[in-house]
């Protein structure tokens, strides 16, 4: 018998009913007392004490089920949420509650989870996972609508962690790129359209040190017909390579058929 009776105590929505034992669980040194208990819903279920005292199991699992009533720190509206420790009801006042919002002019600086000092934000996924973004997209698309295919978004502020949508704005990366060297943020030197294609040009096809073919190799297997498994073992290079030589990922300064 358990050192303390615990019939007829109550722990959430159980009450236990009976010791059942010791056992020894996966993970534990020495084995864990169990009793069943009863659950307001009916259902009997047998569980390690240890977790029932501590207040981590306090039902059969109809808890969870039927959710947790909670009040959303960001709206103030009643909501049921699946996990105990939820504080918004939504994405969207997931975001309010960290846009830190200021005057139109200033910084909003997010007060979420950051990752490579940029602010980022979880977001529900299909099949019950979950997807990260980045705080400043999820502020632009928020105010201006979907971010165009490709596309970046910039800060005109240069402070990755603002997501005032009045600084920011959707460019190319070579947008981002011109705007950094405008700022004076590549470096103290500024290069020019020429300076870009000479050191371009210095690490090109078989100057670049981990190029597997020479340049007539390479011409050859963009003009050569047949099974790209063949032209690969005539090479011996991969056929993923031969693949992105025909479609201009590899070598893509070549003349194309």
């Amino acid at each position: 018998m358990p050192r303390k009776d615990l019939t007829g105590q109550r722990y959430g929505r159980l009450t236990a009913i009976a010791y059942i034992g010791r056992s020894k669980v996966a993970g534990s040194s020495r084995p864990r007392t169990v009793w069943s208990f009863q659950c307001d819903c009916g259902n009997v279920i047998e569980r390690q004490i240890d977790g029932v005292l501590a207040g981590h199991i306090s039902s059969c699992g109809c808890l969870r089920a039927e959710g947790f009533r909670r009040v959303c720190e960001a709206c103030g509206n009643d909501f049921v949420s699946a996990k105990p420790n939820d504080r918004t009801c939504s994405t969207d006042c997931l975001f309010t509650l960290h846009q830190n919002a200021g005057s139109d002019s200033d910084c909003w600086f997010w007060t979420g989870p950051t990752r490579g000092g940029y602010g980022v934000l979880s977001l529900p996924a299909p099949a019950g996972t979950r997807k990260t973004i980045l705080a400043h997209r999820y502020a632009y698309e928020r105010s201006a609508g979907p971010i165009p295919p490709g596309m970046l978004v910039m800060h005109s502020c240069d402070n990755p962690l603002c997501v005032n949508p009045r600084h920011l704005s959707a460019g190319t990366w070579r947008d981002n790129n011109e705007d950094r060297s405008r700022k004076g943020r590549s470096g103290a030197r500024q290069f020019t359209d020429e300076d870009r294609r000479k050191y371009s040009d210095a690490r090109r096809g078989e100057k670049n040190f981990t190029a597997k073919l020479t340049e007539s190799q390479a011409i050859e297997i963009l003009h050569a017909a047949g099974a790209q498994s063949e032209i690969a073992r005539r090479y011996k290079v991969s056929k993923s390579l031969v693949g992105r030589i025909k479609r201009g990922q590899s070598w893509s300064h070549l003349p194309r058929p």
